[in-house]
């Protein structure tokens, strides 16, 4: 699962005005993230926040990466694990494809199958909550 996750990759988060969901391949929802950045999976359990500077925090509040405005994240030692460029391709630390995020908030992996989505929200928020949190 974490394998997944990685393909998700993104750079620093433009908060909407409302809460947005995640929902899976199958439609099922998995979690949501609220205008302050803060991220709760399926059941409504806390999971962490999300700051508008791109720094990402557990729900204990340890810190666990952060998210350069270029796309580049890492994680909490400072390792650089991957990015997402403008266009929403997604690259791991190699710099090998792993899939893409359309601006529809849809979520494919290398091959194009289909992973899921998130409602109304901007792609690179949704990799980067997938990549931290799900």
């Amino acid at each position: 699962m974490k394998k997944l996750v990685l393909l998700f990759t993104l750079t620093l988060i433009s908060f909407a005005a409302m809460s947005q969901s995640f929902y899976d391949r199958s439609g099922s929802y998995i979690g949501k993230i609220t205008s302050d950045g803060m991220v709760y999976d399926r059941s409504g359990s806390y999971m962490g926040k999300i700051t508008s500077d791109g720094m990402v925090y557990d729900r204990g509040g340890s810190y666990q990466g952060k998210m350069s405005s270029d796309g580049q994240v890492y994680d909490r030692s400072g390792s650089y694990q991957g990015k997402i460029n403008s266009d929403g391709q997604v690259y791991d630390r190699s710099g090998s494809y792993k899939g893409r995020v359309n601006s529809d908030g849809s979520l494919y992996d290398r091959s194009g199958s289909y992973m899921g989505r998130a409602s109304g929200i901007s792609p690179r928020c949704v990799a980067m909550v997938l990549f931290f949190f799900f």
